[in-house]
């Protein structure tokens, strides 16, 4: 028999455990029985809508990884702490660990392979990233010997669904966020969703993998979408153009360009088309070329069906055979910043001045074209850094209440 610790029984945890329990995931994969035989909660008193035996559930972390009949450990945790330490003592007792936790995982992603090839013992992922759609295991794979280009893609459900009601449905991002928020799709703390620290999470594993550099997410320039509004929406449609949030890493002689922020890229381009909750990860390698995954990038299904897929790789025993190895990232990585175009939009303090703000920011040789409208004015900037375009944005503060700055595809082509 299979014993496996569940750390967590809630969205994720609680479809692993119906997977595994009720639908034998993993009958047709060994010939031995699969059993979870303790769940780690935090409330023993709280009352739960569940046919799972009260006998699995402890709320002490020793109980599980002090069992020595438990293989496996499957964290399902939301959050940095405690799961980190569970995952961590959990591979020094001698655990096999798959983990949902991006947190933890882009973090520490070194560090915990190097602790399971010392207990050699597997570290699986898989669900850290897209959900439900395969991404970690084709990577390492195609990796191991393409020199890979790139990695890009809308990475956030919650992001990109708010967008596409702002888009299609004319929706304010307010209105979106409340909308996202009802269904499920967003918490109530939407912080990680709407400014983009998710998918720099996700971009930095992705990265790390695609590499074999140890890309941190303090590397990652991250903006968010919470400064989107209705007016750059219909400014976007004018142009035959979508916005989305876009992690998107560069891997150019040996150094490294990563950015999360807002990208308008035209209506006919495969990411344009992603809409709602779904996500789009393309990989491009000089050998394979360009790939690409779609899928539902969260939920409670898809989640536990990547987590499940890892299980199957630690019955399998592929661990020993991880091409992706702690000692094969290297941790000297050199970040550069490319020129892009941005659009930008400037809303005045005082309307009665916006002729002359109009006039000086049509003397400044950063930006091709200024356009101006009832209340606000909008930028069109030569190429520059996101750091250069920040800077010249900060030298006008005095004279703005807030901004929007959304970089351009390079096919997006603005006459001056």
């Amino acid at each position: 028999m299979i014993n496996i610790g569940l750390l967590g029984f809630g969205t994720v945890g609680s479809g692993v455990y119906e997977l595994i329990t009720n639908y034998k995931a993993l009958k047709n994969h060994t010939d031995e029985e699969v059993v979870i035989s303790k769940i780690l909660i935090k409330d023993l008193s709280k009352k739960r809508n569940s046919k799972v035996p009260k006998e699995l559930f402890t709320d002490n972390f020793r109980e599980v990884v002090n069992n020595p009949q438990i293989d496996i450990i499957i964290e399902a945790i939301s959050g940095f702490n405690p799961a980190y330490t569970f995952l961590v003592e959990s591979l020094e007792r001698g655990k096999h660990v798959v983990t949902a936790n991006k947190a933890v995982v882009a973090k520490h992603l070194k560090s915990l392979l190097a602790l399971a090839e010392k207990n050699h013992k597997g570290f699986f992922f898989e669900a850290s990233v897209g959900g439900g759609i395969p991404i970690i295991k084709p990577l390492k794979h195609h990796s191991a010997f393409n020199e890979m280009k790139e990695v890009k893609g809308i990475l956030n459900g919650t992001s990109n669904f708010i967008l596409t009601q702002m888009n299609d449905n004319d929706l304010t991002f307010e209105g979106a966020l409340t909308l996202a928020q009802q269904l499920g799709y967003a918490e109530t703390d939407p912080s990680d969703d709407i400014k983009g620290y998710d998918v720099r999470r996700k971009l930095a594993i992705l990265s790390s993998i695609a590499f074999k550099k140890q890309v941190s997410e303090e590397m990652i320039t991250c903006r968010g979408i919470d400064y989107v509004t209705s007016f750059d929406m219909s400014i976007f449609k004018t142009m035959d153009c979508t916005v989305k949030l876009l992690g998107k890493a560069i891997n150019s002689n040996n150094r490294v360009s990563a950015s999360v922020e807002p990208v308008l890229m035209k209506n006919d381009s495969s990411l344009s088309k992603i809409k709602n909750a779904c996500n789009l990860i393309s990989v491009t390698g000089n050998i394979v070329g360009e790939l690409q995954f779609v899928g539902e990038g969260a939920g409670k299904n898809p989640t536990a069906n990547a987590i499940i897929c890892d299980v199957i790789d630690i019955l399998g025993e592929t661990y020993k055979h991880d091409n992706l190895l702690s000692k094969r990232l290297d941790s000297t990585v050199t970040i550069q910043h490319v020129a892009s175009k941005y659009y930008v939009r400037l809303s005045p303090y005082n309307y009665n001045y916006k002729g002359t703000l109009v006039k000086a920011l049509e003397e400044k040789s950063w930006i091709k074209k200024v356009l101006s409208y009832d209340k606000d004015i909008v930028l069109f900037t030569e190429k520059l850094s996101l750091i250069e375009l920040e800077e010249n944005i900060q030298h006008l503060k005095f004279m703005y209440k807030s901004s929007c700055y959304v970089r351009l595809e390079e096919d997006i082509e603005i006459k001056a």
